[in-house]
């Protein structure tokens, strides 16, 4: 984790390095700036700005996940995958942030562009329900996703309060649970039906660094079928890292 890799080798050749955190809101549309401390993008350039418990466990699990879901604000499953250790597959970028610790890939001609409440979000500009998104939250007490509930639990609570809005109609698909490298991922899939569109995605979530890392990304339901398999390779390709900022 404290080696620098190949990409952030070649972001080194930037003629100004410069922290991610010290330039955030300060790119224009016309004349973007690449950040290449923090958090390197190959692509393009970021333009203006995705088992029972006793009753006591459960209750003091829902208070936690009550907590978690109301810090948690997103705009709007599938295995985490290193990035790194499988590659790149063809049409995709990777990002990495090496400050708040997280890696994840995804597609060519998606920008990044500022969202309250989100550490980072990339999107299509022509069809803005494909996105992906991360979210970052402090949970200093809380070592492991599975302190906070089961699956289901965690997508219950995350989906209705903090993934969807208030007047759309949430139904999950799918929720999982995997172990890579030590650490515990719940992915759950699942649509968000509002008045004018429905929204198909994958969520994936983890506990690292002292927070709770969350990674949503989707697109409208009727592109679902085309455009599942890059929704379903960023959701693989999410993984929590070791931030530099903060003792792992």
């Amino acid at each position: 984790a404290g080696t620098r890799t190949p990409i952030l080798r070649q972001a080194q050749s930037c003629a100004s390095i410069q922290s991610r955190r010290a330039v955030r809101g300060q790119h224009s549309a016309i004349a973007p700036k690449i950040t290449c401390e923090s958090r390197i993008s190959l692509s393009a350039p970021k333009v203006e700005k995705e088992s029972r418990a006793t009753p006591e466990v459960d209750c003091s699990r829902r208070s936690m996940l009550a907590a978690v879901a109301a810090a948690t604000v997103l705009s709007p499953v599938v295995a985490p995958q290193s990035a790194s250790a499988a590659g790149i597959p063809s049409g995709f970028a990777p990002v990495q942030d090496l400050q708040d610790g997280y890696q994840f890939l995804y597609p060519f001609g998606w920008q990044e562009v500022s969202v309250n409440g989100a550490d980072c979000v990339y999107k299509d500009v022509i069809e803005p329900l494909e996105s992906v998104s991360i979210t970052i939250v402090d949970v200093n007490e809380t070592s492991s996703i599975s302190e906070l509930g089961n699956p289901d639990q965690v997508a219950q609570t995350l989906i209705n309060n903090a993934l969807t809005s208030k007047s759309a109609v949430p139904t999950i698909v799918s929720t999982s649970s995997r172990d890579v490298a030590g650490r515990t991922y719940y992915t759950f899939e699942f649509t968000t039906k509002a008045s004018n569109y429905t929204r198909h995605a994958i969520s994936t979530v983890a506990i690292g660094n002292g927070k709770l890392y969350t990674l949503t990304t989707g697109a409208n339901e009727r592109r679902w079928k085309k455009m599942k398999p890059k929704i379903e390779t960023i959701a693989k390709s999410f993984e929590v890292t070791y931030a530099s900022a903060t003792p792992y």
